[in-house]
């Protein structure tokens, strides 16, 4: 459907492509009560056309004939034509549009059909512009040879390059020598013809001075327009509406003083101006291509100069790593030399605590991956509360129930100890005696259930919704309990939950539900 100020045409049939052997075109054309169309000329097809209902006046060439319900009219390619509806009631009409065959000798370029060796380029190559700059140089060549006004367009008709060489008649009755846009024929966007075509079409302005259009067209599709031409042809006369303006005689007079051109000169000028638009369509398609890699060659440097990056820090980790390798060697070392002073000492507490250590330091180091065993994880959690053992003696009882069917779960490295140790940070605070946890693990059908308990202070109401909000949240990155969330998170995805709850006795109860993976 295309809409105008008069009325709008809906095309009902339409040929394929350009290039279709299915070249008719089958539209319905309504023009409003007291519109009228602007006067205008097809260079590209004939048309047949039925009128269905109202009735009206057209203006073929010369001749006006008035046009009713039933009436067949053909409109020759190349003839002035213009319908007027003097009624209160809508004229419908239906047209059937054809291209029209060239002369091969005056032929014009079908741009859409010219640029077939570009089709095959992603249309994210093209761009909806047209660089004034760089085709002004262009323009200068084509219009040494033509002493007409021509001006460039974009497609949303905005003035790109403006023309000048106007026809007194032009300077005098609208001024478009001081403001292209006074150009009355300029401002129209009408397409009298399938969108499909974007082919040249002209105008007849209300001085009687026929506008030249010609699409600049890139893969189908119109990216600016050339208009020019404000010539007199063998069929133009000298508008009778104008006759009664205060100077009509004056513009009549200037009218008439305008050379005639013959039919030759027009197809000539059209011949001009479809190879002008070809050339700004090649250099849009060159001048595209170019910045399409231009940009393919700064992100090739990129890409390059992030792979340097990358090499950098790789190098700066691999040194990190040895450094920590050379590190933990020491550490070992140091570790040794303690353990060796303590047995010369005769002080086996110390002794037995960096024995301790250096086990759950050992179990970090050689695991490589982010899951581990469950019954690895829960021999490391036994020396880590070995280490406690020392510190609180018999005071601290710790009990594990963990079934011999769910030892060679995978869970992920090091997800428990930091729970357990929340309960001697914070629930064991203020109790150093008779203090207890138990450790067990439970299977269901496709999970398996993780609890630890502790007979510690237990947590008030609103600091423990406080803590549940934070986890889910994912605030309070460097706490334990946030850093064991976020770990079972990337092992699990969303498949896994973790509670906590007060226990009714006292103390803390958290539950950990994740999917059984067998080792």
């Amino acid at each position: 459907m295309q809409f105008f100020n008069w009325g709008n045409i809906e095309w009902i049939y339409e040929a394929d492509s350009i290039g279709s052997l299915n070249v008719m075109n089958v539209g319905i054309v309504t023009i409003d009560p007291e519109k009228r169309q602007n006067k205008h000329v097809h260079y590209g097809d004939e048309q047949l056309i039925y009128v269905i209902s109202g009735k009206g006046r057209q203006q073929v060439g010369n001749e006006i004939h008035t046009i009713k319900a039933g009436s067949i009219h053909h409109i020759e390619s190349g003839s002035i034509h213009e319908t007027m509806n003097i009624e209160m009631e809508p004229i419908v009409e239906l047209i059937i549009s054809i291209p029209a065959v060239q002369n091969k000798e005056l032929s014009i370029y079908k741009m859409g059909k010219s640029m077939d060796a570009y089709e095959t380029v992603s249309d994210e190559i093209y761009r909806d512009d047209i660089y004034k700059d760089e085709i002004k140089g262009l323009y200068e060549s084509a219009m040494e040879s033509l002493k007409i006004p021509m001006s460039v367009f974009d497609k949303n008709g905005k003035a790109v390059i403006d023309g000048g060489n106007y026809p007194e008649l032009c300077k005098l009755a609208c001024g478009v020598h001081k403001n292209t846009e006074n150009c009355r024929i300029y401002k129209i966007h009408d397409e009298y013809a399938p969108p499909i075509y974007n082919d040249s079409s002209a105008y007849v302005c209300p001085f009687g001075l026929t506008v030249l259009n010609v699409p600049i067209v890139v893969n189908q599709t119109a990216i600016g327009w050339i208009k020019g031409g404000h010539i007199r042809t063998y069929r133009n006369e000298f508008s009778s509406s104008e006759k009664n303006n205060l100077h009509g005689d004056l513009y009549k007079e200037n009218f008439e003083y305008m050379p005639v051109l013959p039919k030759s000169r027009v197809n000539a000028i059209m011949r001009i101006m479809k190879d002008m638009a070809k050339s700004f369509a090649e250099y849009s398609v060159i001048k595209n291509t170019k910045t399409e890699l231009s940009k393919k060659e700064r992100l090739i440097k990129e890409i390059a100069q992030n792979e340097s990056v990358l090499e950098e820090s790789l190098k700066m980790v691999q040194d990190e790593v040895l450094d920590i390798q050379i590190n933990n060697h020491f550490l070992f070392n140091t570790l040794n030399a303690i353990a060796s002073m303590a047995v010369q000492d005769d002080s086996m507490k110390t002794y037995d605590a960096v024995i301790e250590l250096s086990k759950m330091f050992r179990y970090s180091l050689r695991n490589k991956s982010s899951s581990i065993l469950l019954k690895d994880e829960i021999e490391y959690l036994k020396n880590y509360i070995a280490l406690q053992q020392l510190r609180y003696g018999d005071n601290l009882r710790v009990f594990f129930d963990i079934p011999e069917e769910l030892e060679n779960v995978k869970i992920p490295f090091n997800c428990l100890q930091p729970i357990v140790g929340n309960c001697f940070k914070h629930g064991f605070k203020k109790k150093k005696r008779k203090i207890r946890i138990d450790i067990r693990a439970e299977a269901g059908e496709r999970c398996m259930k993780l609890v630890i308990e502790d007979n510690g202070m237990g947590m008030e109401k609103n600091d423990l919704q406080q803590l549940l909000a934070r986890l889910k949240e994912g605030r309070g990155r460097n706490s334990g309990l946030m850093m064991i969330y976020s770990k079972i998170r990337a092992f699990y995805g969303e498949e896994f939950t973790v509670d906590i709850d007060n226990r009714p006795e006292g103390g803390v109860c958290v539950t950990v539900l994740l999917p059984k993976t067998e080792g």
